[in-house]
């Protein structure tokens, strides 16, 4: 089979994030026309109910990650200079894990020290959520405007990320100023 002979090749830190589906298809639930974010309640660092989307926020950045993803893990800088230059401006900034383990989760959030709102999916509810936000792979951002469209969709981790995503964050920023 050739997708599986070239998810082999692929370099380590890609097994760990991207999860094969059935003849090495990945999960694939969104259509074209659905360009909305879904909310959901998941939960915070101490287990209490919390949605995704912060609803004060005409703008907001959905991070899903985990703590065993290396693309993951090697994003977070970037993630940082990007909450440095926009936490102060509105934006609702929220990383989502879909970590399994509590204790390794919160152990990555130490280490890590990333100072806007952490989530997780709550025990049992993986598959669903998995499904709901397409998380085929991770990491993924998604940047969405105050009535949850998706304004840009990053898959995986790019050196750039910051500059891709600071320029679509000028750009909603400058629109809702004119507003």
């Amino acid at each position: 089979m050739a997708e599986q002979s070239t998810y082999r090749a692929l370099p380590g830190p890609f097994h760990q994030c991207f999860f094969p589906i059935g003849g090495f298809g990945f999960i694939n639930n969104r259509t074209e026309n659905d360009d909305k974010l879904p909310d959901s309640m998941m939960e915070d660092v101490d287990g209490k109910p919390a949605a995704v989307v912060d609803k004060t926020s005409k703008i907001n950045l959905v991070v899903f990650w985990a703590s065993w993803c290396g693309p993951c893990r090697a994003e977070i800088p970037s993630l940082k200079k990007v909450h440095e230059r926009y936490g102060k401006s509105g934006i609702g900034f929220v990383s989502v894990s879909i970590d399994k383990d509590k204790a390794k989760w919160k152990t990555a959030l130490k280490e890590e020290n990333m100072s806007w709102r952490q989530l997780r999916i709550p025990e049992g509810a993986r598959p669903k959520m998995e499904a709901r936000y397409n998380l085929g792979s991770i990491p993924q951002i998604y940047i969405i405007d105050g009535k949850q469209n998706i304004i840009k969709h990053i898959v995986g981790m790019e050196d750039d990320n910051d500059t891709v995503l600071g320029k679509s964050l000028d750009s909603l920023l400058a629109k809702q100023q004119k507003q």
